[in-house]
């Protein structure tokens, strides 16, 4: 497999391998954004700042569930702001 992505350095100052893809809102407009590239992922997470150009709603993550969103936040942060 191929992917025809880039490095980017965070603002943790680690270097990361992104792709830049289109995302259809449900407006049907697409929005460019920056997804950290991990072939072992078990699923993709959208930054806050795309959740909101794509009006979509959000739901607060409570419990255990609360504190690996904070862990993803403190690994990823910064991902995709350049």
């Amino acid at each position: 497999m191929l992917i025809a992505g880039e490095w980017l350095v965070c603002d943790d100052e680690e270097t990361r391998p992104v792709i830049t893809a289109l995302v259809l809102g449900p407006d049907g407009q697409s929005h460019d954004e920056t997804f950290l590239v991990d072939s072992g992922a078990d699923r993709t997470v959208f930054r806050s700042a795309l959740m909101d150009r794509l009006r979509l709603p959000t739901i607060p993550a409570t419990g255990v569930r609360a504190h690996r969103h904070r862990r993803i936040e403190r690994l990823c942060g910064g991902c995709g702001d350049a």
